[in-house]
């Protein structure tokens, strides 16, 4: 009589285990070029936020420096008139005053048209308001482009200095005024911040090109 053994059941109804092989350890440098790489795109973004706003901002600003008063033209301490930079580039009306008590009196007395304006003004307001189309047409070739028109209306200004106390005679004396000043300014940070934003994104392309 042959003899049946006992089958286990509870063994057949048990799934298989899952064999475990011991995992390969965690690599520190991975994180680190992770937290890196992840730093790199914020700061990518970052540029890229600026880039659309602070060059538009700052060229608008400009702008409206140009409504406020640049120079102030005096006779014998007594102001004859405040130039905004607008009347300055666009051309105004100045009134004379006769002089009767200086030893070389201005033989022209009353309203005198200045036409036209002055072009160095006029350049630098041109400047800006084409800064600002360029800085809406956001690209890699535009920022040097940016840059040097800053510049360019930044020694357009000084210029400007230069050629209204050179034309003013000894019988006038010139005030410049923080609109004058805003400006240039204005110009100055500008360039900088194009010339900054130009060479971040020049350097983060060498990076992604090494990697």
């Amino acid at each position: 009589m042959a003899v049946v053994e006992p089958v286990d059941t509870s063994r057949a109804d048990r799934p298989p285990r899952a064999v475990v092989s011991p995992g390969r350890p965690k690599d520190p440098s991975e994180d680190g070029r992770r937290a890196l790489q992840r730093f790199r795109d914020g700061r990518r973004d970052l540029v890229k936020i600026a880039s659309s706003a602070l060059s538009p901002a700052l060229f608008g600003g400009i702008l409206l420096c140009f409504l406020l008063p640049f120079v102030t033209i005096s006779c014998q301490r007594e102001p004859v008139v405040k130039l905004t930079g607008i009347r300055l580039a666009l051309g105004t009306t100045v009134e004379r005053p006769a002089v009767t008590d200086h030893p070389r009196p201005d033989p022209v007395a009353g309203p005198v048209e200045v036409e036209g304006g002055e072009p160095l003004a006029f350049f630098a307001f041109l400047c800006a308001g084409v800064g600002i189309g360029l800085s809406l047409a956001i690209g890699r070739a535009t920022r040097p482009g940016l840059a040097g028109l800053a510049f360019l209306g930044m020694i357009l200004l000084l210029l400007l200095r230069h050629k209204l106390y050179h034309d003013a005679s000894d019988l006038y004396r010139l005030q410049f005024h923080v609109g004058y000043w805003l400006a240039l300014g204005g110009f100055a940070l500008a360039g900088l911040v194009n010339v900054v934003l130009h060479c971040e994104r020049e350097g983060d392309g060498g990076t992604l090109e090494a990697g």
